[in-house]
């Protein structure tokens, strides 16, 4: 009895699952089936050979009739990568009709249409022939290498007259600069004239009628004082005194005391000539002896005259040379 219900059993699951293993099979048959395409034939348009137009812009009208909702694609016959139906096709609208134009300016187009329904299909090869022939092509060749070659020559041209501008521009710019330059060198060489002209004719600093500076005048002595006659003195060594009179930062009067170490008149004449340099002008030179004492310097230079006074000592040495105004005001 045991042994019995074991068989039982075995048969029973034996069943079921070569039952499961029948199901699973059509199930796979049916969802393969599904899946597939079914090719309904040829797809209705309204031709197979058309004629591109000039006046249609170098296309063909071509028309698909297939059902509302299908989806059309055109593709070129050699590439599927020309499509003349847009990148995702068209969707036929309600009449089921759509109308393509395809272009075919000098060369045959083949291409092949594909209408897609519910998983059903249907195609089409059609061919398409040029609007335009060989000779035409020659010629519109030939126009477009002759549009080229003018065009290629008019920016030519157009280049050698903006090189040729730019060229008279930058020879223009370049001598209007040399001119400017010229002009330029011309004022500062009258400028620098000018300021040598003023140098020359105007009294230098720390001599009759030239401008005060202390400063300058301490780089050879220090100032000892300002004595009671208003002069300011200043050592230039332990025996030479230069005495400065100021009036206004301008110097008015000078006087040159070497009374520790006199000047011999009948020897020392170009060292107290160097003196009287220093405080007038280099160009100054005796005009008229007035006494044995009092003597006129002029400088052509600053057109000046100046007394120019010795003191003796009493054994006839200049102790002091004091050089003024002439005439004195």
């Amino acid at each position: 009895m045991k042994k019995a219900i074991i068989l039982i059993t075995a048969v029973l699951s034996i069943g079921l699952l070569t039952a499961c293993g029948n199901d699973n099979t059509g199930s796979a048959s049916k969802t393969q089936s599904s899946s597939k395409m079914i090719n309904d034939g040829k797809l209705n348009v309204d031709g197979k050979v058309f004629h591109a137009l000039k006046s249609h812009h170098n296309s063909a009208n071509v028309t698909i009739t297939y059902k509302a909702g299908a989806k059309v694609t055109v593709l070129d016959k050699d590439s599927d990568s020309i499509s003349y139906a847009g990148n995702n096709g068209i969707t036929l609208p309600k009449s089921g009709r759509v109308t393509i134009r395809i272009p075919a300016e000098f060369d045959q187009v083949d291409a092949k249409i594909k209408a897609v329904y519910k998983g059903h299909f249907k195609t089409a090869t059609i061919s398409i022939t040029p609007a335009k022939t060989e000779k035409e092509r020659a010629e519109a060749n030939s126009k477009a290498e002759s549009k080229q070659e003018k065009e290629d020559e008019a920016s030519s041209a157009s280049r050698a007259k903006v090189e040729s501008e730019a060229e008279v521009r930058e020879a223009s710019e370049s001598k209007a600069k040399a001119e400017s330059e010229a002009v330029q060198k011309e004022k500062d060489a009258e400028a620098k004239k000018a300021e040598e002209y003023k140098a020359a004719h105007t009294p230098k600093e720390n001599t009759l009628d030239g401008e005060y500076h202390r400063a300058s005048m301490e780089n050879y002595g220090s100032l000892e004082s300002n004595s009671s006659d208003g002069y300011q003195l200043f050592k230039i060594s332990p025996v030479f005194f230069i005495g400065l009179g100021v009036t206004d930062e301008k110097v008015t009067a000078v006087k040159i005391d070497a009374k520790k170490l006199p000047f011999d008149p009948a020897v020392d004449h170009e060292a107290i000539l160097e003196h009287i340099h220093d405080f007038t002008s280099a160009d100054s030179t005796l005009e008229k002896t007035l006494s044995s004492t009092d003597f006129v310097y002029k400088s052509p230079s600053l057109n000046k005259e100046y007394l120019v006074r010795y003191m003796l000592n009493s054994d006839g040495q200049v102790s002091v040379i004091s050089i003024m105004h002439y005439p004195q005001s």
